[in-house]
């Protein structure tokens, strides 16, 4: 038995420890059988899917009487990938955090600022409450950026998973605070004008009056963000590119949903 055609890839032989053996097998008694390992060489392949034949033939030479049949064909499928690629985030991180770190610090300043002008006249004329309730909405917003610059590069599959639940969590309660403190404002002052354009001389709005909205926004928001982390939180996970198992990507999904931040 010889291996008569065979691609410069792949070696074949009857010891699996020694691929680079001759591949000529004689004196196999009639009636019996050898096994062939047929093995490619990753040094001799390109990336990607390569196909080649291995074709087996029988030298007779006319010593084994009536041992005629057609060489025996077999198909080799190989497939190299390419070294894996996680496609970590790499710098973008960093670039994620400055960005924060400038809305987080212009919210605190502003926020310091209104704190030590509380006492002037146009300060106490837009309210420092609502102008501190503005800024801290800002900066939880800001925050947000802070739980996406996260992956299993640099924290475990665990943690990258809390991550995943942290950015709604801040988006959302950041936004409903910011959000109220301006709807608390233009009612506030809504209530004002409704009483000059009824010919009342003198209406009193405080503060605690018009707090209702933000406290019934932001509990519904929370109860709501609440339900979705105890229910099918996001989870993060690594997704394979379609086609190449070797290109992988971090992403946060929804257990029972379509719902993802990829």
């Amino acid at each position: 038995i010889v291996s008569r055609v065979r691609p410069e890839w792949v070696s074949v032989a009857q010891d699996i420890s020694d691929p680079d053996a001759a591949a000529v097998w004689e004196n196999v008694p009639p009636g019996q059988s050898i096994q062939l390992y047929v093995t490619p060489n990753p040094g001799k392949l390109e990336e990607g899917s390569t196909t080649g034949s291995v074709v087996f033939g029988v030298l007779n030479d006319e010593q084994f009487p009536g041992c005629q049949r057609p060489d025996a064909n077999f198909k080799v499928l190989a497939r190299l990938d390419p070294p894996q690629d996680l496609n970590p985030l790499g710098s973008l991180r960093y670039i994620g955090w400055v960005l924060s770190s400038v809305v987080i610090l212009t919210a605190m300043s502003f926020i310091g600022w209104v704190f030590f002008n509380r006492n002037t006249r146009i300060v106490k004329i837009l309210q420092p409450l609502f102008l501190v309730m503005l800024s801290l909405g800002v900066l939880v917003m800001g925050s947000a950026l802070i739980p996406l610059g996260f992956d299993d590069e640099i924290i475990s599959v665990q943690a990258c998973s809390s991550a995943c639940m942290a950015f709604p969590w801040l988006l959302s309660m950041g936004f409903t605070m910011a959000m109220s403190a301006l709807f608390a404002k233009l009612w506030r002052l809504n209530k004002l004008v409704d009483g000059t354009v009824s010919g009342v001389r003198r209406i009193k709005v405080e503060e605690k009056d018009v707090l209702g909205p933000f406290l019934v926004l932001f509990s519904i928001n929370f109860v709501a963000l609440l339900v979705w982390t105890l229910v099918d939180p996001l989870h993060w996970e690594r997704n394979e590119t379609a086609g190449q198992p070797w290109n992988t990507f971090g992403s946060c999904r929804a257990e029972d949903g379509p719902m993802s931040l990829a």
